[in-house]
């Protein structure tokens, strides 16, 4: 009954904001209730490791920010890239967390660009190792 409850509230919470910061926890029960949901087929695809998954789960955040931020400023992907001077494909791989595609140095002009470093800072706190990976936020402190 109690991961009921944790889940509804979650589902609040995601539904009010689909950029909200996850914690560990939301995310691990994120992950576990879509392994739940697709079956071992679904599993094989993300592999052994709940890494995989995990990081998925915590870059849709990310996403999610994104293109609330891009929505407000009233541009699309290809606008935005065009004011940037940068191509598309490197915006759209930021959004979806293609980590060989990503540019540490454009995702910092991007989120500068959206006006959400402050954001992006605090999704860096509550996701320290992905966000070093992927190279964003390299002034993320305790």
């Amino acid at each position: 009954m109690e991961k009921a409850r944790v889940l509804a509230r979650l589902e609040r919470k995601l539904n009010r904001d689909k950029a909200s910061v996850l914690t560990d926890a939301e995310v691990r029960l994120l992950a576990a209730e879509v392994r739940a949901l697709f079956g071992p087929t679904f599993a094989e695809v993300f592999g052994k490791s709940s890494s995989r998954l995990e990081n998925t789960v915590r870059w849709l955040s990310l996403k999610a920010r994104c293109e609330q931020a891009r929505a407000a400023c009233g541009m699309s992907l290809k606008e935005a890239a065009l004011a940037l001077k940068v191509p598309k494909y490197r915006l759209a791989a930021i959004e979806a967390g293609t980590f060989s595609e990503l540019k540490p140095d454009v995702s910092r002009q991007y989120f500068r660009f959206l006006g959400m470093e402050p954001w992006v800072r605090r999704w860096s706190r509550a996701n320290r190792d992905l966000a070093k990976r992927a190279g964003i936020a390299p002034d993320v402190r305790a």
